[in-house]
């Protein structure tokens, strides 16, 4: 036996045995076990789930935040369809019947190659590239949001340097209802008072959203009340009114209303009636300046009353024009 066997016992062998058979368990465990949030989303989406971490990529969309059971039922509400370099997905001057989320190149992993170009067609006959977009955007949308049957005002296209087909996700009109918080947000975005703002205080705003329901003939706003609501019309329609005019106008789906409510207390300056049952969002004014800056707030503030003031000057112009013009007939008429 040599002198350095004689330095251990049985006892410090079998330390030096467990010890190595405890580092060789741990690693073995680490390489099989599975981050269960994995494993679920592997089970519930199967060979959809490349499906589900690109709509995870589209901000708007807000995928994260929905339970699982609506991710499911919405991955599932997409129509897979495949486009080469050149294929036209939707075109200018065709029914507006869906939308669409560019999901990527199924089976590579370079994405960004999934390009598709905006292409419009002018009254001149030039047509011109407006923009492109890559996986994780949206196109189509307008109809869905609005509710208004239009045509498609461009085309979408595969760019022509794309080597891959490009997978596109449709959901058809028939699908629409299980969409409803993408278009609650879709259709805050738009609004002009919302539309400039940083993400993050959009995102504030839309949690702070409650939805009111009204039926026919009730007052949403009441013309001479102080404000308190801003509006945006979900589903339903309603008319603007005065008490010397009437009916100004109809507001459908989509319109927003009472925004100067958020931002003082001017008292409404008409009133808006629901014509038949009528869906809107609310935001109130505590919590639209609470998701704002003092600074932000105060140069939206000056920004809207700037408009207000042009709108006003440019009315003003109008009805000046067309006294002159009523005049100018008069003068016609009796020197005739």
């Amino acid at each position: 036996m040599s002198d350095s066997d004689e330095d251990y016992d049985d006892d410090d062998i079998d330390n030096v045995i467990d010890n190595s058979w405890d580092d060789i368990e741990e690693e073995e465990v680490k390489e099989i076990v599975i981050d269960p949030k994995i494993k679920a989303l592997q089970l519930a989406f199967g060979y959809k789930l490349d499906i589900y971490h690109a709509l995870m990529e589209v901000d708007d969309l807000r995928f994260s935040e929905i339970n699982l059971s609506e991710q499911i039922e919405l991955v599932d509400t997409l129509v897979m369809e495949y486009f080469n370099a050149g294929d036209f997905i939707i075109e200018q001057g065709g029914k507006s019947d869906a939308f669409y989320f560019i999901l990527g190149c199924p089976g590579d992993e370079s994405e960004n190659e999934a390009e598709v170009e905006v292409v419009k067609k002018f009254d001149d006959g030039n047509v011109k590239t407006l923009t492109s977009l890559s996986r994780g955007h949206y196109f189509g949308e307008k109809t869905f949001v609005s509710r208004v049957e239009e045509t498609r005002n461009a085309s979408i296209r595969v760019s022509h340097d794309c080597e891959v087909a490009v997978r596109i996700g449709k959901v058809p009109d028939t699908e629409y209802s299980k969409w409803t918080h993408f278009r609650q947000f879709l259709l805050m975005k738009e609004v002009p008072l919302i539309r400039s703002l940083p993400r993050n205080e959009q995102l504030e705003m839309y949690s702070k959203l409650k939805r009111e329901k009204f039926e026919d003939g009730d007052y949403i706003i009441k013309e001479g009340d102080v404000g308190n609501e801003f509006y945006i019309i979900l589903n339903g329609e309603a008319n603007v009114e005065d008490v010397k005019n009437g009916v100004l106008a109809q507001l459908r789906e989509g319109h927003a209303f009472g925004e100067m409510a958020l931002l003082s207390d001017e008292p409404r300056v008409a009133s808006v009636v629901a014509c038949g049952k009528c869906v809107c969002l609310c935001l109130e004014k505590d919590a639209f300046r609470a998701a704002l800056s003092a600074d932000k707030f105060n140069t939206i503030v000056t920004d809207m009353m700037e408009k207000r003031k042009l709108t006003r000057i440019k009315r003003d112009q109008m009805r000046k024009d067309s006294m002159v013009s009523r005049r100018s007939s008069l003068t016609s008429i009796s020197g005739e």
